[in-house]
């Protein structure tokens, strides 16, 4: 087992606390900037979710709505 295999299982095994955090960092960007760069916090998130949902066997981390 390789170090990415451990780290997918765990991806896996936490996606709902780590879309939590993705979720979390991006509203607290957005409410220390007014929520002037709302779109490019939004893009951000939602390049995170993919790249976890890479590492977690392909099973994308759906997007939380506020």
């Amino acid at each position: 087992m390789g170090l990415l295999d451990g780290l997918g299982e765990q991806i896996v095994k936490n996606k709902g606390h780590i879309d939590s955090a993705i979720e979390q960092g991006g509203d607290f960007v957005d409410s220390k900037t007014d929520s002037k760069y709302a779109s490019h916090v939004d893009k951000g998130q939602d390049f995170l979710r993919d790249k976890v949902g890479e590492f977690g066997g392909g099973k994308d981390v759906p997007r939380q709505e506020p």
